[in-house]
């Protein structure tokens, strides 16, 4: 059995949440059974330029991480309206940005304000035969190496996508 601290690095808690993150988002999808099929071919029809996949994929952030035992959740980006009658009813985002009064959901929203190993954003390009994933994450991202986002990476690619990192060196603070 794999280790999960030596390949993706061990559990951070989030430093701090933002309001509503200790929910989880509606989006999430965790990518083992059929899930990571149902994902997998969404990325596929997104890669070979299908319309509604690609729009989908341009226009939403796509956060992954992978949780305490080493599964790989997604989902869109979300954010909550604070000033709607029930500000607990999130919404996917788009890419382009929060509008007030619109509250953006952070990657501790996928697991419910717990701890996560690694964590980012995916991109998907239509026309373009792989898919990159980054380590964008300022709770789950930061001070996690080159080798665990490839680690990461190679998760994707065993479900059968095409895979590129984008690893950015963020330090813990």
């Amino acid at each position: 059995m794999p280790n999960h601290d030596d390949l993706y690095g061990h559990c951070l808690a989030p430093k701090y949440l933002e309001r509503f993150e200790d929910r989880k988002q509606r989006t999430w999808l965790r990518l083992s059974g059929d899930g990571a099929s149902t994902f997998v071919d969404y990325a596929h029809a997104a890669i070979e330029g299908g319309y509604l996949a690609t729009q989908f994929f341009t226009n939403f952030s796509t956060l992954w991480l992978i949780d305490t035992d080493g599964d790989v959740l997604v989902a869109v980006e979300e954010g909550v309206d604070v000033d709607a009658k029930d500000p607990s009813e999130s919404y996917p985002l788009p890419r382009k940005g929060i509008r007030p009064p619109d509250h953006r959901l952070g990657h501790p929203a996928l697991v419910e304000g717990g701890s996560a190993r690694i964590g980012g954003e995916l991109h998907v390009r239509g026309g373009d035969p792989i898919i990159y994933i980054d380590n964008r994450s300022g709770r789950f991202g930061r001070g996690r190496t080159a080798e665990q986002l490839e680690a990461a990476a190679e998760l994707f690619r065993k479900m059968g996508l095409q895979m590129s990192v984008d690893y950015v060196p963020l330090q813990l603070t």
